[in-house]
């Protein structure tokens, strides 16, 4: 089932992937964008969808690595702690 479900994510990621490709292609007029004063040069719509979808992919990324990090973490401090207490409970058997 969990090889399904890999699968099935990327499938999925790669329509989306293949729609966003569509989508930028038919957008090539150029466009000038503008933010709290600063003007970028003018570059084609195609560019400013590529370049956001790649960060997206790569904040979605990061945070997705950041959460299992921070679970992989935590699953280290509980294996650690339950094999302290099993030390501790052979020595005093032993005792």
């Amino acid at each position: 089932m969990q090889h399904f479900l890999r699968w099935l994510s990327w499938l999925s990621f790669a329509l989306v992937a293949l729609l966003a490709a569509i989508a930028m292609m038919e957008n090539r007029a150029a466009i000038e964008l503008q933010f709290l004063g600063y003007r970028t040069a003018a570059i084609a719509v195609f560019w400013w969808l590529l370049a956001s979808f790649g960060i997206g992919l790569l904040v979605g990324w990061l945070a997705g690595a950041t959460g299992s990090w921070r679970a992989r973490r935590g699953a280290r401090r509980a294996e650690r702690a339950l094999e302290d207490e099993r030390r501790q409970v052979e020595q005093q058997a032993t005792v």
